[in-house]
């Protein structure tokens, strides 16, 4: 979600496609400086919470002075990103600069390059885990293959020349191949169980599927994240956000 002139909105895509050429990218454009932009702002997330057609959504700005920046202070804006389901990144201003909807968004980034970081997962780093593997597994075939051809060089010396002799060691070397071929196999199946564990471990560490377990994230009346029941209070009103959707509870009682 961004103005679809800005820089920033470039940055973004070019961060993208560089670490991941397969993801797709929806744009909600909306101004982002200007007298009244703050609801047209809220308006574009509200309008990407209702499509939900995305796994993240960056909120996206370049810096600029504080006046240029007020819009995303603005509590339309705050409510818009606390309602949306969708996990939020905001990418507002440089690394120095801070909003509000810093602290409302799900994650906050220094800059929107640092967003678009921080959405996708980096395809080269896994190109590079995958080429490592492959590296392995080749070293370790060639010195077993290097191992069993010095066993068959030593079984050659040993031959002698009846025929029969010539049969049985041939037999045998039929035998290590074959032992040889069982070894490739499971050492690709090991390989290739590896590679599944590491594809779950990145499905792991989308923040969607963190809600999709069974947590929720509980909010207190200011947006504010409960953490601790030292911040809460018998009759205050939270807001619970879920997997699918959000509740408005009231506090009966405290445990520490």
């Amino acid at each position: 979600m961004t103005s679809p002139d800005a820089a920033a909105l470039r940055d973004v895509l070019t961060t993208l496609k560089r670490r991941n050429p397969s993801i797709e990218i929806i744009i909600y454009p909306t101004p982002v400086q200007g007298k009244g932009v703050a609801r047209l702002i809220a308006n574009a997330i509200h309008t990407a919470n209702l499509r939900n057609e995305v796994d993240t959504l960056i909120i996206c700005r370049g810096g600029g002075s504080l006046e240029d920046l007020w819009q995303f202070n603005e509590e339309v804006v705050a409510r818009a990103i606390d309602e949306c389901s969708i996990p939020t990144i905001s990418g507002v201003g440089h690394e120095t600069d801070f909003t509000i909807c810093d602290f409302v968004a799900d994650l906050r980034a220094a800059t929107p390059t640092a967003a678009a970081e921080l959405a996708c997962t980096d395809m080269s780093s896994l190109k590079s885990q995958l080429l490592h593997l492959q590296k392995q597994l080749s070293k370790q075939i060639e010195t077993h293959l290097l191992q069993q051809a010095q066993k068959l060089d030593y079984l050659a010396r040993r031959l002698i020349s009846p025929q029969q002799e010539i049969s049985n060691r041939l037999q045998k070397v039929q035998q290590l191949a074959h032992r040889l071929n069982l070894s490739m196999e499971r050492q690709i199946a090991s390989y290739q169980q590896h590679l599944l564990h590491l594809s779950a471990g990145l499905e792991q560490l989308n923040p969607h599927n963190v809600l999709a377990r069974g947590y929720a994230m509980v909010e207190n009346e200011q947006g504010q994240l409960v953490t601790s029941t030292d911040q809460l209070k018998i009759g205050a009103l939270v807001n619970i956000s879920l997997c699918a959707g959000h509740a408005n509870a009231s506090i009966k009682s405290v445990s520490k």
